[in-house]
Formats: C-alpha cells, structure tokens, sequence
C-alpha cells in the first residue's frame, strides 16, 4: 500500500499558522493509520481493518483538501 501522504499539497508555507498546523496534525494522523494498518497486516489481522482504516485515511484527505481549499469549508 502506498502511503496517502503523497499527496499534491501545494506549497505548506503559502497557509495560515493555523492551516498549516492543520495540515501537519492530519499528515500524522493518516501516517499513524497507515502504520497502524502495516503493524496489523504483519500480524495477519489486515483484513479485518483495512476497509475501516482506509476509509478513515479517505476522510482525512478530505480534511486536507478543506483545509487547501478554503471556499470548500
């Protein structure tokens, strides 16, 4: 699984201090799933998670996108 933290987020210095801590709260937070999800595949439980953890990933890129667009608040 490739990391969702690839994503095209323009430039982070171009935000607020407040967008940018934004950003970098979700930025851990969908790190900390994929490596929540990486630990449970390795102790062969990832198909029980991987649907509700990718969809919580889906949600916080969304948050990104928010955050990166502000006329979508």
């Amino acid at each position: 699984m490739g990391s969702y933290l690839l994503l095209s987020v323009k430039n982070i210095t171009q935000y607020s201090a407040d967008d940018r801590e934004g950003m970098t709260t979700v930025m851990r937070e969908i790190k900390e799933r994929e490596e929540w999800l990486r630990e449970m595949e390795e102790l062969g439980q990832g198909d029980k998670y991987r649907a509700i953890i990718q969809q919580q990933i889906h949600a916080k890129i969304r948050e990104m996108d928010k955050l990166q667009d502000p006329e979508e608040k």
